[in-house]
Formats: structure tokens, sequence, C-alpha cells
């Protein structure tokens, strides 16, 4: 058994969507990109401003033959957030095409299944630079490429379960790969396991 850590691609970043109805919110409407920044918030709020956060990252060096047994996304939080309705922040499987770039075509996800069990709490970020954890369920070790890119973005849980937010906005700030150095950069801890060898006998028999 083993554990590798990959980090997040220079891609990452975030989207945010507007408009005065919340389904169209988040269906997408006047979508603007940001991911050049070393730190965004994921967001919503009561206007029907909805910001989702993305995390493209390489984990290709796993190979084909690897059994994935444990993955879990990690995002040092930058200490500034709005906890007015007490949501939480769900993680889910993306779309975006790009490791380096993030696009306004990037913004919907593959669905809404939630790739943890459990959301979360804004309540529960309350250490500044400090690493909050998704724990990703067998649902998300499912979707982690051993060939390819893997490919997450965090959102509030409003927006996930397509509830119209309440009076207020609520939304926590992470740092982004731009940050200095990498004691802050998201990551994705991979645990996982390697088919043993088949050796052939090479035992020699006399008669």
């Amino acid at each position: 058994m083993a554990t590798t850590t990959f980090y997040s691609g220079a891609g990452d970043g975030a989207i945010t969507s507007s408009d005065g109805t919340f389904s169209t919110a988040r269906t997408g409407s006047s979508l603007s990109v940001a991911y050049t920044e070393t730190d965004r918030n994921v967001y919503v709020d009561s206007g029907y401003n909805i910001r989702r956060l993305y995390f493209p990252i390489d984990t290709s060096a796993l190979g084909s033959g690897v059994t994935i047994s444990g993955a879990t996304l990690k995002l040092c939080y930058q200490g500034t957030k709005s906890n007015t309705n007490s949501y939480g922040v769900g993680l889910l499987q993306s779309e975006q095409s790009s490791l380096t770039v993030l696009a306004t075509t990037d913004w919907t996800p593959t669905n809404f299944t939630r790739l943890c069990t459990t959301d979360l709490l804004m309540s529960g970020f309350v250490t500044t630079d400090a690493y909050y954890d998704w724990i990703m369920n067998a649902t998300g070790l499912g979707i982690i490429s051993k060939t390819g890119n893997t490919k997450l973005v965090i959102c509030i849980s409003k927006d996930i379960d397509n509830s119209a937010p309440a009076a207020g906005g609520d939304y926590a700030q992470f740092y982004m790969s731009e940050a200095a150095g990498t004691s802050k950069d998201p990551y994705l801890t991979v645990t996982y396991s390697t088919a043993a060898a088949n050796i052939p006998d090479a035992r020699v028999f006399f008669m």
C-alpha cells in the first residue's frame, strides 16, 4: 500500500455565474473566470451569484494497474469566510478540459453527485492557513483517473442541491496553486496498491 501526493494544476481557479433567477444562475449566466489569483472563495448569495472552485490534477503517474483504496482533496483555508446560513461545501467531478487553463465552458460539473459522503460545514473552517480535508467516498474513488487528469470542483451545498439560498451570502476562501511555494497549494492524496507480479515457479525437481 502506498500514498502519493498530486498537486493541482495551474488551471485551478474560480468561475462565477450571476442572474436574477436562481435556476438560470445555476445553469450558467454572465460567466466570469479567474484562475491566476493566489486565493479565491467558493460562494453563493441571495442575489443568485454562484462561484465554484475548480481543481484539475494530473494523476496519470498512478498507472492503469493500481487499485485505489482512498483519496482526499486537501485545501488550505485562507482565513476569510461568511457563515450567514451555515451551509456546507461539497465536492463534485468537473469537466474541465485543461490542466493549465480554466474557461467559462468548464462551468457545468459532470453531475451533482457528491464525491464525499458529508459536506464540510462553513462553521468548521476556523484555523487560518490550515488544511481541510474532503475525504472521497466510493463514487469519488471511482472518478480518479489512473492515466490522465482528475477533475474536481467544490460548490456550496445550496448550489449542489438546486435550492435557492436564504438572505445574505456564504463563502469560504482557499489558496490556489499560484500561492507562493507549495506549503498552501491544493493537492490530492491517493492511497493505492499494485498487483503482485506473477512470478513463475523456478524450482527444479529431480526424479
